[in-house]
């Protein structure tokens, strides 16, 4: 099943550049990671990163605070299930 939503992208002031329509696609299964710590640390914060960026790239300022307010809400660790809230 495809869990698809469509969010407003930021709105270009002052003549700046438009942000880019973009997908983020969540299809990937998670490497076997539990044996390395240190990979696992690696291959979290590539993700995380990519997310962010993608993220901080096209969501409006006020979208983009109200997300970090949430996820900060929300406990999560190297736990490799669903997050809840």
């Amino acid at each position: 099943m495809i869990h698809k939503i469509k969010v407003a992208k930021y709105d270009p002031l002052n003549n700046a550049e438009e942000a880019r329509d973009t997908i983020i696609e969540i299809t990937e299964k998670i490497p076997p990671l539990w044996s390395d710590l240190e990979r696992a640390k690696e291959f979290y914060e590539s993700e995380a990163s990519k997310l962010a960026e993608a993220l901080c790239n096209g969501l409006p300022q006020g979208t983009l605070h109200q997300l970090v307010i949430k996820l900060l809400q929300s406990y999560t660790t190297l736990y490799r299930g669903k997050v809840g809230t």
